[in-house]
């Protein structure tokens, strides 16, 4: 592979990932978000050729189109393997759970 195609699915995939992230809120980091959308980019290759359309071209906004519909792909089906919905940052799944401690519940310290 030449070092700009690299460059190119690079830069795609980060912007892709990125934009994915921004949907289905993950924390992933620069670094995922780029591999999330160049893994994205071939799943979304993948889906479009199966539909009879051309995938990923270059480094155009299809591609980005691309790339970042086969991001949303993998994240959705990440989330369904996973089996919960991910959070965006600073969010608590349960914020009951974790403003009581120990053996204090709604009610009071040990059910009082």
């Amino acid at each position: 592979m030449e070092p700009m195609h690299l460059l190119a699915w690079l830069i795609i995939g980060l912007i892709a990932g990125w934009l994915a992230s921004k949907v289905i809120p993950r924390r992933m980091g620069i670094a995922g978000d780029t591999v999330i959308g160049i893994l994205g980019a071939l799943a979304g290759g993948l889906l479009f050729n199966i539909l009879g359309v051309s995938g990923v071209t270059g480094l155009n906004i299809w591609s980005v189109f691309v790339a970042f519909v086969g991001a949303i792909a993998l994240l959705l089906v990440i989330r369904a393997v996973n089996g919960r919905p991910g959070l965006p940052p600073g969010k608590l799944r349960n914020p009951e759970i974790h403003a009581f401690r120990g053996n204090r519940t709604k009610e009071g310290i040990d059910g009082q």
